[in-house]
């Protein structure tokens, strides 16, 4: 978690402005949601995220991908 002092330098800086925008996929929302539920398969199709877990939780282990 942040700092407050970093947070606030963060939320003043003008060096990188926010990515804004939206696109259009034919795709049904269930389907494009289990993409994103299952984050151990990420790299697939975006081989930038090299390691992902979903959040800890009691009933699903969260897991290394390599």
């Amino acid at each position: 978690m942040m700092a407050n002092d970093d947070k606030e330098e963060l939320d003043q800086s003008t060096d990188v402005e926010p990515i804004r925008g939206s696109i259009d996929i034919a795709i049904p929302p269930d389907v494009l949601w289990a993409a994103f539920d299952q984050p151990w398969l990420w790299p697939r199709w975006n081989p930038r995220f090299f390691w992902c877990a979903p959040p800890a939780q009691a009933w699903r282990p969260a897991r290394l991908v390599l």
